[in-house]
């Protein structure tokens, strides 16, 4: 199943057994080594909202409206979370250019990624402050300092 960064933020995040919801999801985390999604930003719904992060293989389900963490899974410090997995995280958020193949450089939107494997399968480009969008089809990529590096392109489409 395909998932939107964009359409994943906002949505509510429960325990398996919790009634109430914990917080909503703030941002998606992708691992700059290797380009796939590991994990969520979650903001509480305390009056003082804190950040934490969730694992993406603690996520049971999604739907259009919350996610529910498999049983046991709990959101831990983000500092926790990418010390756990030893890597440089990059929130999408942060992600704000792509370099096309041809060394062209693109305005990022959004990132579309497979829910059960974490890799990327495409992302919405636009060329300059009102250009047309693209979604282009990814085949291999890596991040560095909030830029997406497309290596090698699969295809495009207007959006």
């Amino acid at each position: 199943m395909r998932v939107s960064a964009k359409d994943v933020k906002g949505k509510k995040v429960y325990t398996s057994k919790r009634e109430a919801p914990i917080g909503v999801v703030c941002d998606v985390l992708a691992d700059e080594s290797c380009g796939r999604i590991v994990g969520y930003m979650i903001k509480s719904l305390s009056l003082i909202p804190l950040e934490s992060a969730v694992d993406r293989e603690d996520i049971k389900t999604i739907d259009k409206e919350k996610i529910i963490l498999r049983e046991g899974a709990k959101p831990e410090s983000p500092e926790g979370f990418k010390k756990r997995k030893n890597t440089k995280l990059t929130k999408t958020e942060e992600v704000k250019s792509v370099m096309m193949p041809n060394l062209k450089k693109r305005k990022a939107g959004d990132i579309r990624f497979d829910f059960e494997t974490g890799e990327m399968c495409d992302i919405v480009v636009s060329k300059g402050i009102l250009g047309t969008k693209k979604r282009i089809f990814v085949n291999k990529i890596y991040l560095k300092d909030n830029v997406i590096y497309l290596k090698e392109e699969g295809g495009d489409e207007s959006v």
